[in-house]
């Protein structure tokens, strides 16, 4: 099994059970916490939108475009296991009309 990449600047939903004890979104800007629960891309906090029971929204730092790092998930704490993966400097991709990922792009 391959792990997927994510581009610099990307942002990536990740999904965990108990990544925080209620849904807390980032109201006016991206925050290196919410809820008690911290995420780190390397050694770079990685700005959070929202973070809920079993899902967080973060921003893959820019600085680490082409790099392979791990990541650990601390929170309340604890620090979950560790999940590699490459920061590609890009990766486009096309939304698709029927939001499946076939038949007409969204361009």
């Amino acid at each position: 099994m391959s792990t997927p990449d994510a581009a610099a600047g990307s942002t990536a939903a990740v999904f965990r059970n108990s990544l925080a004890s209620a849904l807390v979104p980032a109201v006016k800007y991206l925050l290196p916490a919410l809820g008690g629960t911290t995420f780190l891309v390397g050694a770079l906090a990685a700005p959070l939108f929202m973070v809920s029971c079993s899902e967080a929204n973060v921003r893959i730092p820019w600085e680490l475009a082409g790099q392979r790092g791990q990541a650990p998930l601390p929170q309340g704490g604890l620090v979950s296991p560790v999940e590699p993966a490459t920061v590609a400097p890009f990766a486009p991709g096309i939304f698709s009309l029927n939001q499946i990922g076939s038949g007409q792009g969204a361009v």
